[in-house]
């Protein structure tokens, strides 16, 4: 099996880069596989037993020696743009490491002033209602969770043979055609956390400056609004009341839009709250090693499966999470978890208290979160899965049949839009729009409206589904 394999490595600032760098070396031990980047610099080190390709040269090495499958590592950020086109050009199985595509586009077109591409993409997979949303935005109307309702991932999904998604609540976001066979793989873990088990928490804590006793707080990734950090910083403050030896350490990259330094030093946490900046791997393992609790709170969500927070969970830590899609999912007995909404930082500071005044129970939850990660996210596992479904769709493209669906008793299917209604005001309010200077013809409108509609009705009832879409389209793009 010969498989073009599309993602970011390291060092490229992605989750999904160390993530196919862990796995790669466990999926080519059962199919042949070349790894398509979008730039190859210096720094791009070859994962065990893969060639590595700018993506410009795969139609000339598919024509060469051609590929049995592409697989697609889709992210929703500028670093998997050249993923998502190819995607489009020639259809293989799309990782769908989030649902929501939202932002990526808003970027591909808004980001590039495109503002007729944007409203396409959402005329294409939400009509009318769409086509309202892209028009608002234009005019700066609209806010960020938007992005979040309307993920965008039909266009993609409807050229995909087939989808992988790493839990239920991103499988039931899925906007494209019912039978696209879709495959849930969890997250795996990474199989450095074994080697952590071996590192000294002292030593860890000391190299880091952390104080021998202090409570340590630890919130991983790249800053984001969606991880709720100034809830955390909320109710760190709040415990500080009671701890005042208490560190909480942001071990990533602070946003450059969305920057919560600022708010770190208006509240007065600035010398027990430190930003670290974007870590290495072995930074990171270092300070997930030395704290004493994780936060990862994740919402409104684009229904990712933290990779930090499986670490976190693998390398036996306390977690607190959001109560929310996703995270949801995780047993109850491996995690506390906090409602999103007006009580969730009265709830995280209580959690965040229980946990500091119980050792023992830090330490039943850090046990039980270890042996679920290591059990139900171990990669050889997903790696086999990952194998054994780009089988299943290899054999099924060979006989030009669909492979049985892999999820019998999961309810993928979306039933497509009405995309065009005609309502009766706004039709007679366009009409009259042309002759707002006849007195004459605007009250003939007025008697005889409803007639006029009626006849609309009845001519786009006998027209095609494409000619009103095209026609929809070319009178949107006639008044840009």
């Amino acid at each position: 099996m010969r498989l073009a394999y599309f993602s970011p490595l390291p060092p490229s600032k992605s989750g999904i880069a160390d993530y196919s760098a862990e796995l790669l070396p466990f999926l080519s031990v059962g199919a042949e596989i070349a790894v398509f980047v979008e730039t190859l610099g210096k720094s791009v080190k070859n994962p065990a037993g893969c060639e590595v390709y700018e993506a410009r040269h795969f139609d000339a090495i598919s024509r060469e020696k051609p590929f049995d499958l592409c697989i697609y590592h889709q992210g929703n950020n500028p670093y998997h743009e050249y993923i998502y086109d190819q995607a489009l050009t020639v259809p293989g199985v799309v990782v769908l490491h989030e649902h929501c595509l939202h932002h990526l586009i808003a970027w591909k077109t808004l980001g590039r002033k495109n503002e007729d591409a944007y409203w396409t993409e959402l005329f294409h997979a939400y009509g009318r209602r769409g086509a309202q949303l892209a028009e608002m935005r234009e005019r700066d109307i609209g806010s960020e969770y938007q992005q979040f309702v309307l993920p965008l991932n039909r266009r993609l999904i409807s050229r995909s043979l087939g989808l992988i998604v790493h839990n239920r609540y991103a499988a039931s976001q899925l906007e494209g055609p019912g039978q696209t066979p879709v495959e849930i793989i969890p997250h795996h873990l990474s199989p450095r956390v074994f080697d952590v088990d071996a590192w000294d928490v002292t030593s860890c804590r000391r190299s880091l400056g952390f104080d021998d006793e202090a409570l340590v707080i630890g919130s991983f990734g790249f800053v984001t609004q969606s991880k709720r950090i100034p809830t955390l910083l909320a109710a760190f403050k709040r415990l500080l009341a009671l701890k005042p030896n208490s560190q909480c350490f942001i071990v990533g990259e602070d946003h450059w839009k969305w920057s919560v330094a600022p708010l770190i030093a208006e509240m007065g946490l600035s010398d027990r709250v430190r930003i670290t900046g974007y870590t290495d791997e072995e930074e990171f393992f270092r300070y997930l090693k030395a704290v004493d609790i994780v936060i990862n709170l994740r919402y409104p969500t684009a229904g990712e499966t933290s990779g930090t927070l499986i670490r976190a969970l693998g390398a036996g830590k306390p977690v607190i999470v959001s109560d929310h899609g996703q995270f949801g999912e995780l047993p109850h007995d491996t995690c506390l978890k906090v409602s999103p909404g007006p009580t969730e930082e009265n709830e995280l500071f209580l959690r965040m208290r229980t946990l500091a005044y119980r050792p023992a129970l830090r330490q039943r939850l850090g046990e039980t979160a270890k042996t679920w990660a290591r059990e139900q996210c171990d990669i050889q596992r997903s790696a086999a899965r990952y194998l054994a479904f780009a089988e299943r769709i290899i054999a099924g493209q060979r006989s030009r049949a669909l492979p049985r669906a892999v999820l019998p008793a999961l309810d993928l299917s979306n039933a497509e839009p009405s995309l065009i209604k005609l309502d009766r005001l706004e039709a007679i309010s366009y009409i009259r729009g042309f002759f707002d200077t006849d007195a004459d013809a605007t009250n003939y409108l007025s008697i005889h409206g409803d007639r006029i509609v009626s006849s609309l009705k009845c001519s786009i009832s006998s027209q095609q589904s494409a000619t009103s879409k095209y026609c929809l389209s070319k009178g949107k793009r006639s008044r840009s």
